[in-house]
Parts: structure tokens; sequence; C-alpha cells
């Protein structure tokens, strides 16, 4: 079995400093009469396997900057966060670097104030490498279906 890797290892730090983050869903709600598709971004510390949920309208990047900017009121500006290619992440650790250049302080906001997120993405197809927050979506849906059957 190999070694774990530094940010599992990471002690004495706040929790939420190495963030793992996926999307899962679309969730069907009711709305008034009507029924709309709801996703939930999870952000697992990757230290303490603590997560954070986060309920978006849909998978853009506009959306994710919302729950983004959610998470980070809450529980602080993770130093690194490892997700997948999805093109909302890759979209916003994009925007977030374009900020942190030109110094655009409203951008900013969602990423801390204090300097740039590091984003290290996995490679495609690679769904172990992430396996320590993948076993805890598996949780987060088998908890709704269990109490709402």
């Amino acid at each position: 079995m190999g070694q774990l890797p530094h940010y599992r290892l990471a002690a004495y730090r706040r929790p939420f400093t190495f963030t793992g983050l996926d999307a899962l869903g679309p969730f069907t709600v009711t709305v008034g009469r009507r029924h709309e598709k709801r996703w939930v971004i999870i952000f697992t510390c990757l230290v303490t396997r603590a997560i954070h949920q986060e309920v978006v309208h849909a998978l853009s990047t506009d959306e994710f900057m919302i729950g983004f900017s959610r998470f980070i009121d809450t529980r602080g500006r993770p130093d690194t966060i490892y997700s997948d290619n999805g093109t909302n992440f890759v979209e916003a650790s994009e925007e977030l670097k374009l900020a942190a250049s030109e110094r655009d302080f409203e951008v900013m906001d969602a990423s801390g104030r204090f300097g740039p997120v590091k984003w290290k993405f996995n490679p495609p197809a690679a769904r172990h490498i992430r396996g320590a927050w993948e076993r805890l979506i598996k949780s987060v849906k088998k908890c709704p279906r269990a109490t709402l059957n």
C-alpha cells in the first residue's frame, strides 16, 4: 500500500485547508407547483473528512462561484483545492487567477481576499485518485434516499 499524500496528514491546520470538491445531482425539488433540478457541491476536508454542502441551481461557473463564496464565508479560504476537470471548476479557477492578477477585489472576495487559491486537477478518467471524497458523495446520496423513500 502506498503512502498517504502530504495533504491527508497535515496536522495543526484548520479544517478545509486542503479541500476536495465535486458536484452531484440533479435532485428534483418542488417549487410551488413546478419541479426544478438542483445540484449539490460537496466540499470535503481532506484531513478530517468533514463535509460542507452547498445547493446550486445549475452547474454553471457563475452558480459554482456563488456556492464557493458561501463556502468561504462559512469555513474560510482553503489553501489548496483538488477537483476533477469539470468545465465549471476549470473556468472558476481561471477566473480566480485572473482576478488575483488584476487585483479585482470584487471577484477576489470569493477567494478570501488574501491571495489566490491553489487549484489542482486530477487526471481525466482517474476516479481512484479522488476516492477520499467520492466515498463521501456515496454517503451523501444515500441519506436522502433512505429518508425520502
